[in-house]
């Protein structure tokens, strides 16, 4: 399970009657890559397909969260939240050690385009 499962879980979440071209566009992948996430979905348990007819009369299909898909979520955001805060915390360190290098550098004065700071040595 990667990033797109758990986001096409926070998607269905809110809204199970996305068509599979609206959501593989969401998800900004292939519609064959979304109909197999999908499927994948279903066949772990984590979501049910339930046949409707939309507003046009046509048949459609909604996407439910089962009760294991909603503890596969949760476990998949605690994961996913620890990764990014060790990154987030390894920018950081790396941002620092930028600074310290403009900081020590023998030129007086750098600017750099689209950066608002300005780090000069004194």
């Amino acid at each position: 399970m990667d990033e797109n499962y758990l986001k096409t879980l926070r998607i269905l979440e809110l809204e199970p009657s996305l068509s599979q071209r609206v959501l593989a566009l969401r998800l900004n992948l292939s519609l064959g890559k979304t109909n197999s996430l999908l499927n994948s979905m279903i066949n772990a348990g984590h979501i049910q397909a339930v046949r409707f007819r939309n507003s046009n009369n046509k048949r459609a299909y909604r996407y439910d969260i089962t009760s294991e898909g909603l503890k596969c979520k949760l476990d998949l955001a605690c994961r996913f939240l620890q990764v990014k805060a060790r990154e987030c915390e390894e920018l950081k360190e790396e941002i620092e050690s930028l600074k310290q290098e403009i900081l020590e550098n023998p030129i007086r004065t750098i600017r750099f385009t689209g950066l608002t700071e300005c780090y000069s040595r004194k």
